[in-house]
């Protein structure tokens, strides 16, 4: 009976203490005892400094070099500086990453060079990928004319201008301005932007009140078509961007990565 019990207890000791003989899968470690580390290749074989023809280290010289700084023709890295530069920081003739700098540049999130493109885009052929709503203007507050007349005060008044044969029609909202003048200077200017609406800056003179400057207000983009097929274009050209740096940036450099 105690023979029998003995040769139970050490068959379960060798079933739940250790591997169990049926188990196969090479990735299984004994209870107690930590799993294999995968990065353990990366560590043991990735050298500190490395110059060869093919390099592979935290600083990486070489024809072609793979690591955290790598230089070289082909250069693969968190910082790469290269002829053909892909990473996070790439500066090269051809750069293409993060944040790139080169004769051609594509970076998802800044490219500077002289062409390429990249969601914020640095350069004279360097075309911008993210949509923008553009700069805010800044617009002068306007007042009310009638105020503006009690107080004998220059300031700007929003209004309207609507051609009508030879002559240009001036509204406040929906009342007709029949004092208010054009300075001379600005008549052709005004004769162009309408009809349109504009800010125009009012001064007093002896014979009434007259305006010397206009600003036209710009539309909104959001309500312009053309802005929404220039968005599309931008977002489709922004995710091939993406697709062609994880192809050739962040795939070649992952898959040489000694994992197993």
């Amino acid at each position: 009976m105690n023979r029998q019990f003995s040769a139970t207890f050490l068959a379960g000791r060798r079933v739940w203490g250790g591997v169990h003989p049926a188990t196969t899968d090479p990735h299984s470690a004994p209870i107690g005892q930590q799993p294999p580390n995968p990065f353990e290749g990366i560590l043991t074989q990735m050298r500190w400094i490395s110059f060869e023809p093919d390099a592979w280290g935290v600083i990486a010289i070489g024809q072609t070099a793979r690591g955290v700084i790598a230089v070289g023709q082909w250069a693969y890295g968190a910082i790469a500086i290269g002829q053909f530069a892909f990473g996070g920081v790439a500066v090269g003739a051809l750069a293409m990453g993060g944040v790139t700098l080169g004769l051609s540049s594509f970076g998802l999130y800044l490219a500077g060079g002289l062409i390429g493109g990249g969601a914020h885009a640095r350069g004279p052929c360097v075309v911008p990928l993210l949509p923008s709503l553009g700069r805010p203007k800044r617009v002068p507050v306007p007042e009310r004319l009638a105020k503006l007349r009690e107080t004998r005060r220059e300031g700007w008044i929003a209004i309207h201008l609507e051609p009508l044969d030879d002559r240009l029609l001036i509204y406040e909202g929906t009342t007709r301005l029949t004092d208010l003048r054009l300075d001379a200077r600005i008549r052709r200017a005004a004769r162009t932007a309408a009809p349109a609406d504009v800010l125009g800056f009012v001064r007093h003179t002896d014979d009434g009140p007259i305006l010397d400057r206009i600003q036209v207000l710009a539309k909104e983009r959001l309500g312009s078509p053309r802005w929404w097929l220039i968005w599309m274009a931008q977002l489709v050209g922004l995710f091939g961007l993406a697709l062609a740096v994880w192809t050739f940036a962040v795939e070649p450099l992952f898959s040489a990565l000694p994992l197993e």
